[in-house]
């Protein structure tokens, strides 16, 4: 962490996520870190605290591989406390609880994907099903090609079912009009003799 003297302070992260029982509501420090690689780092401000949201990966276990979303703040002695219940269900058709953490859970070898898209200024990830309808084997859960999401509002990321929701009728093409690049000219093909 970068202090106000411009020296750096750093904590160390001591993976325990195999003794934390109730992951997803469990607020915890860096000694019991729930262990990832994180790739992108997101801060907002909320009366005059900064939170930073966390999108890692973790290999998990042999059978299956998360990806996690993971609040950072850092308590009043500058220590850092990982998980904060900012993760908002009260939308969605089936209700959960608020969690403090999220984690995409999928089976080994398949990608799934959590990304922070800019232009949408949401976290869109990849939507999960059971490839053998066994609901509680998340080493069974595949990617089905639909999307799920989060936006950060009213200080919150507020759980979004269907960011995507438009939807194309039998035959209609999906864009509009062809995809090409200007810059590139394109050459008709030249018929040769009949």
């Amino acid at each position: 962490m970068n202090t106000e003297d411009g020296s750096l302070k750093l904590f160390p992260l001591i993976d325990r996520s195999i003794l934390i029982q109730n992951q997803q509501d469990t607020i915890t420090n860096n000694y019991w870190w729930m262990g990832a690689i994180y790739y992108k780092v997101l801060m907002q401000e909320v009366n005059q605290n900064k939170i930073y949201t966390l999108l890692g990966y973790d290999e998990h276990n042999r059978n299956s591989t998360r990806k996690v979303i993971e609040i950072l703040t850092f308590n009043r002695e500058g220590q850092p406390i990982f998980g904060s219940p900012l993760f908002v269900f009260s939308n969605d058709s089936i209700k959960k609880p608020v969690q403090a953490r999220f984690f995409l859970e999928y089976k080994k070898n398949i990608n799934a994907s959590i990304k922070y898209d800019d232009e949408l200024a949401m976290i869109i990830y990849d939507h999960l099903i059971s490839e053998s309808n066994e609901e509680k084997k998340f080493e069974t859960y595949v990617p089905d090609g639909d999307y799920e999401a989060f936006k950060w509002i009213n200080g919150k990321w507020l759980h979004i079912e269907k960011p995507f929701d438009f939807k194309l009728e039998d035959g209609q093409a999906p864009i509009i009009k062809p995809v090409t690049d200007s810059k590139i000219p394109v050459k008709k093909p030249v018929k040769k003799g009949n």
